[in-house]
């Protein structure tokens, strides 16, 4: 046990700074671009507007950008892969972890992303005539299909393909950390293609109904569940060779 808590350490040691990277410049992108957006004047609601423009594009950029820095943890540093040879464990555990300290990360973004548009939404309420306080800031985001689609409020459905989401995009990287591991293997070019198929999908539009939010959460299910049975056929149980994987 002391072990596996040793790996998951081992794991966000490395993926934080890159978390916080991420998260900072997501953060300062959007305060630019919604600073410029209420100068040249407020969206009356933020459906459509320049506004939700502004936060939904970097957002996908920002997941983007958080993927190439999580996928290149193992193989900058050659502290972890001799930290890992010490702990002798096997690489079917580091992907595991892998996967789980992935996903984690993404659903941080996902939450530094809500605060945002919360903030964004209360900003442009304070000046917009047909959005302002609270209830407008509530009714932005059931008519905006990105902002409903981040925070969906009392949608079930979409809670849970949000949820499948992370996770798929958590499998994803994990197993384009495993291929960068590899010298020689191509496979992270593929996982990126999928990744900026699975970011364009993220809007659930609210006029779009409940059987497409489903169809969204099997998708990303079926995703997640493909790239980690991928992960763990292709990585071995056993505690010797894991040096060749990791350095």
């Amino acid at each position: 046990m002391k072990k596996q808590v040793s790996v998951f350490g081992l794991h966000v040691r490395a993926v934080l700074p890159r978390l916080l990277s991420a998260a900072l410049g997501l953060l300062a992108v959007e305060l630019i671009l919604t600073g410029v957006c209420m100068i040249r004047g407020t969206a009356i609601t933020l459906a459509g507007s320049d506004l939700e423009h502004a936060l939904q594009y970097p957002f996908r950029a920002g997941i983007l950008a958080l993927q190439v820095l999580l996928a290149s943890c193992f193989g900058s540093n050659s502290r972890y892969g001799y930290t890992l040879r010490r702990l002798r464990v096997s690489e079917r555990c580091v992907f595991l972890w892998s996967c789980a300290c992935s996903a984690l990360c993404y659903a941080v973004l996902w939450c530094v992303q809500i605060m945002a548009s919360v903030g964004a939404a209360f900003w442009n309420a304070s000046s917009a005539r047909y959005s302002a306080g609270p209830q407008g800031v509530f009714v932005d985001f059931y008519r905006s299909g990105f902002l409903h689609g981040l925070f969906p409020l009392a949608d079930g459905y979409v809670w849970t393909r949000n949820a499948l989401f992370v996770l798929a995009l958590g499998c994803v990287t994990a197993y384009m950390q495993l291929g960068m591991r590899r010298k020689g293997s191509r496979s992270w070019l593929v996982c990126m293609g999928l990744t900026l198929l699975l970011v364009l999908c993220l809007p659930v539009q609210y006029g779009a109904g409940r059987s497409t939010g489903i169809f969204h959460a099997i998708a990303a299910l079926l995703v997640g569940l493909a790239f980690l049975g991928f992960g763990l056929t292709q990585t071995h149980s056993g505690k010797d060779g894991l040096a060749d994987e990791v350095d």
